[in-house]
């Protein structure tokens, strides 16, 4: 005899019982809508007779009575027909009584039809028009009665963070009735900040325009609030920072909706808030890159990465896998970084062949197996020691690393045939003072000499400072914040240009397909910023004050650095591209075989220099090369940035 079944031992007997529940509890509620509407529509009847005939309606009462049941039945029907009953009342919106226009005007059309012209009832024709008006009001009006009940209890009942929105536009609105549509979602609006004269002290969703930006510091005395919301996906980053400048003081955490161009769908939700980052407030711009002409340059070629595991070459690594090449190999020292890197790629880019190994740029002998094994089209060199300190401490291995390192792999391009290389240089480089900086000078240096001989295209480009990367001062600054403080920065007046990883990828794979052998191209840092600044940035959006959270100490400048980086060195000049953001530094005239020598007597005597051997062997290299030059930028033409030479004027 078979056991009857037990569904609560079935797979999935949790969800059938929960959906059933859910069935009956939608049943029950349909019933209950259906039941309210059949008494509004005998309600609006009877009113409009009341109304038309003043209370009076005496031989009439029985046309109430008689037609009543046709009337509930035709405004059902099209309630139905138009999804009345598809929606919640307590969410109902502008589109609900839309709806319900046009069923009650519809139904109402169908009851003139029928009685007037079919049934011929001796109706007063402005009871179909007192009717019409009279259900739209109690059909429409109880809807949203529910709608204002509901939410009147919850702001009453709900708690979660206070929460000030800058910005009365569409996307602050949206934003406000999400958060009162769904109190699980943890969000108290307290009112709006808007600078718009004509949105003053209205209200929208009951919450309040309490003034303009530079009313933020009162209205954050006056309400308490947890959080300060930016909603205005356009909003500039001198605006976001003079909104982050009016909560400064209060030490309240600053969160925003991204940007138009990070908001793929269109879409503006509370799931898209996000808190201020460092991005919000440097102003740089979406970069545009000529996909086609990339897609021309990458598609279908082999493309070794040198540093592949750091930042910049990860980061490239992920920029390039879109143009399709035809497989990565991915190079680098540390085994950790390379792993990840390439666990990453089977995920993300199964279909991309990437081959990682793991090798030391100065092991000449082990690249060049590398090399002949995999046969590279293309090589993208972002390998180096770039800790300006450190590596001022260690001047040989900069040297050997940063010069002969980049030496074998350029040496080697040229070997097999290459079709194209790319250093990844840094504005350090110019007008050196410091080991590291004197180093890509060299390697630039060397970059143009061996171009100027050979067939692969060798190009460089040059950038600054790269947000969040690990060599970033961002890192320690985070590190510093959560324990306390201080922030250490080394003078109140440094500078520094600053990019993200994402942008200098893109740009230097953009510049290397612009570029022309043996040309350096410089990317637009934008304007530099002050560390003092960054700190202080950083500080407020970790939802601390300044030299009262935490503090800022001011340790002065360290071993090979300088307040102020450079673009250009006094005799480049620059030539404009026709991507706005990339420029070609005017090449330097060498005398090869001077430099190769000097080159050469560097190497055999690297590893027995003493420091100041070293610093004036690379001097000799580097004339501009001044340890712990500490003055003023270079300026040109007046500008702390760079003069720029029209392509087409030259």
């Amino acid at each position: 005899m078979c056991n009857p079944i037990n569904r609560a031992m079935l797979p999935g007997a949790h969800g059938y019982d929960m959906a059933r529940t859910f069935n009956k509890r939608r049943l029950f509620l349909w019933a209950a809508e259906v039941v309210i509407d059949i008494v509004l529509i005998a309600l609006s009847g009877y009113l409009a007779f009341l109304v038309r005939f003043e209370g009076a309606v005496g031989e009439y009462h029985n046309h109430y009575t008689g037609t009543i049941a046709i009337v509930i039945a035709f405004r059902l029907f099209f309630f139905h027909w138009f999804g009345l009953y598809k929606g919640l009342w307590r969410y109902a919106t502008i589109q609900d009584l839309i709806s319900i226009v046009k069923a009650v005007s519809v139904s109402s059309v169908a009851v003139v039809f029928t009685l007037y012209f079919l049934l011929h009832h001796g109706y007063p024709r402005s009871i179909f028009i007192l009717d019409w008006l009279i259900t739209l009001f109690l059909i429409g009006g109880f809807r949203f009665v529910i709608r204002v009940l509901r939410e009147f209890r919850y702001r009453r009942s709900r708690e979660g963070r206070q929460v000030l929105i800058v910005g009365a536009g569409d996307a602050g609105e949206k934003m406000v009735r999400e958060m009162l549509k769904g109190p699980s979602l943890g969000y108290n609006p307290v009112g709006f900040i808007d600078d718009d004269p004509s949105k003053q002290n209205l209200t929208l969703h009951g919450v309040r325009v309490l003034g303009g930006r530079e009313d933020i510091p009162k209205c954050l005395q006056r309400h308490t609030v947890d959080e300060v919301l930016i909603a205005i996906p356009s909003a500039s980053s001198h605006e976001v920072r003079g909104i982050m400048d009016h909560c400064r003081e209060s030490g309240v955490k600053v969160k925003i909706l991204p940007k138009i161009s990070e908001l793929f769908n269109g879409t503006v939700s509370v799931n898209r808030i996000r808190a201020v980052d460092l991005r919000d407030l440097l102003g740089r711009d979406e970069v545009k890159l000529f996909d086609n002409e990339i897609r021309g340059e990458i598609s279908g070629r082999r493309i070794l990465i040198s540093g592949a595991g750091g930042s910049i070459g990860a980061e490239l690594a992920r920029q390039l896998a879109p143009f399709e090449p035809k497989g990565l190999i991915f190079l680098g020292q540390g085994e950790n970084s390379i792993y990840s890197i390439t666990k990453e790629f089977e995920v993300a880019w199964p279909d991309l062949p990437v081959e990682p190994v793991i090798a030391d740029i100065r092991d000449r002998e082990k690249l060049k197996k590398v090399f002949k094994q995999y046969r590279p089209e293309m090589v993208f060199h972002a390998a180096a020691f770039k800790h300006v300190p450190l590596m001022e401490f260690n001047g040989d291995q900069a040297v050997e690393n940063n010069i002969f390192g980049s030496r074998n792999l350029m040496e080697l391009s040229s070997e097999m045939k290459v079709r194209e290389f790319v250093f990844i240089s840094t504005d350090k480089a110019v007008n050196p003072t410091s080991i590291m900086g004197a180093s890509k000078r060299v390697a630039e240096l060397l970059m143009q000499d061996i171009a100027r001989r050979d067939g692969t295209k060798f190009v460089a480009v040059r950038f600054g400072n790269v947000l969040g990367s690990r060599g970033s001062v961002i890192p320690l600054f985070k590190r510093q914040i959560s324990e306390g403080g201080p922030v250490t920065v080394t003078h109140p007046q440094v500078t520094r240009y600053f990019m993200t990883t994402s942008e200098a990828s893109q740009l230097v794979i953009q510049g290397a397909v612009l570029g022309k052998s043996g040309e350096i191209m410089v990317l637009d840092m934008g304007e530099p910023v002050k560390i003092d600044n960054l700190a202080r940035d950083l500080i407020v959006l970790s939802g601390f004050r300044p030299d009262i959270d935490v503090k800022i100490e001011y340790v002065g400048l360290r071993a090979g650095e300088k307040l102020f980086e450079e673009l250009l060195t006094q005799q480049e000049g620059l030539t404009a591209t026709k991507h706005r953001k990339i420029f070609v530094a005017t090449p330097d005239e060498i005398d090869s075989r001077d430099f190769n020598r000097k080159l050469d007597r560097l190497g055999r005597g690297l590893l027995k220099m003493s420091d100041t051997e070293l610093v004036d062997s690379l001097k000799h290299l580097v004339p501009t090369y001044q340890p712990n030059r500490d003055d003023v930028v270079v300026t040109i033409d007046g500008s702390s940035r760079f003069r720029v030479i029209d392509a087409s004027a030259s």
